[in-house]
């Protein structure tokens, strides 16, 4: 163990050497968490707990010492789920390493359980190093399925719930930044649509940020960046399958069109809601085209999503295909 030779340096750090770092991330799927914590300990309280020990070998003692803490943190890293204590299944730790030039000795454990069903309430307390100035730092990543009713790490700051305060990745003193709660709802219908849409549709990560699982959307942005939400989508899906099964219009459009809105550019939202608007109201006074301006707003909606555009043209197509064999048969009869 190498870092045992090592006791003093000088590097830049984000915090002073009379604190203790606790860095935790956790991560939820709907099966289990895992936590992994950092606990940063600076070399010269190390210096002070070797003194007042009174041993002499200071090797053996450190070696001690390091055994301790991780047995420490796998005990004194609680957790309670429903209320009710639970302990980790899985809790490893590897091998200590110095950090910032030696001033700090960094133990690295991972804590892991599986959670009940259904759950409702999650309470985790780091109990490491308890009357020891320390800092926290806390990241939580949640499977997007997940629905987040409240938790303790954001706070709104007025009653309309449009201001918040956020406690999460950023270090802090308080001993609360200790605690993490959380309500959630696993199997939660709406949120479970939401999180299939977004990764299935735009491609984003199975993961989330638990500032993003528990604020609400904003949907202003999400255009800006050119989704839409699943229910927008859907309702696109539907009202395309009404025009497509109509004869109010071409089947034709319904083959054309899509192709041609996929390979169109993808302009600015500025644009697009621009369009929308034009569409929209040249489809009101046109009642004679009417579905190719809807056709169009529908389009620009949806647009790039080229997969969920052909849906309108197979129902067309089918549509067609089978009036027209209709129409043939009552031509022979």
């Amino acid at each position: 163990m190498f870092w045992l030779n090592f006791l003093i340096g000088v590097d830049a750090h984000p915090f002073q050497e009379q604190f203790v770092g606790h860095r935790t991330e956790f991560q939820m799927s709907q099966d289990g968490i895992e936590a992994t914590t950092k606990i940063e300990v600076p070399v010269a309280m190390l210096e002070q707990y070797f003194q007042d020990s009174s041993k002499a070998n200071k090797k053996i003692w450190l070696e001690q010492w390091v055994n301790e803490l991780q047995q420490d943190i796998r005990d004194h890293w609680l957790i309670e789920l429903n209320g009710q204590r639970h302990s980790w299944t899985t809790a490893e730790c590897i091998e200590p390493t110095l950090k910032e030039a030696a001033r700090f000795l960094v133990f690295e454990c991972t804590l892991e359980t599986p959670i009940p069903q259904p759950l409702d309430t999650i309470q985790v307390l780091d109990q490491v190093l308890l009357g020891e100035p320390s800092v926290y730092w806390t990241s939580i990543e949640l499977e997007g399925s997940i629905n987040v009713v409240e938790t303790d790490r954001i706070q709104w700051t007025n009653l309309d719930h449009t201001r918040y305060q956020s406690t999460l990745e950023r270090w802090q003193m308080e001993d609360s930044a200790r605690e993490v709660r959380m309500v959630v709802q696993l199997n939660h219908f709406i949120t479970m649509c939401e999180h299939w849409w977004m990764t299935t549709v735009y491609g984003q990560s199975d993961t989330i940020s638990l500032q993003s699982a528990f604020l609400p959307t904003d949907w202003m942005l999400s255009w800006h960046k050119g989704w839409i939400p699943w229910w927008v989508g859907l309702a696109c899906v539907l009202i395309g399958f009404i025009g497509a099964t109509s004869r109010a219009h071409s089947y034709r459009l319904a083959i054309v069109l899509p192709p041609v809105l996929y390979f169109l550019p993808v302009v600015s939202w500025r644009w697009r809601t621009g369009l929308l608007v034009g569409c929209l109201l040249v489809g009101l006074v046109n009642n004679k085209q009417r579905w190719f301006w809807w056709w169009l707003v529908l389009g620009i909606l949806l647009q790039p999503i080229w997969w969920i555009i052909l849906v309108w043209m197979c129902c067309k197509f089918g549509h067609y295909l089978v009036y027209d064999s209709k129409y043939s048969i009552n031509k022979l009869n």
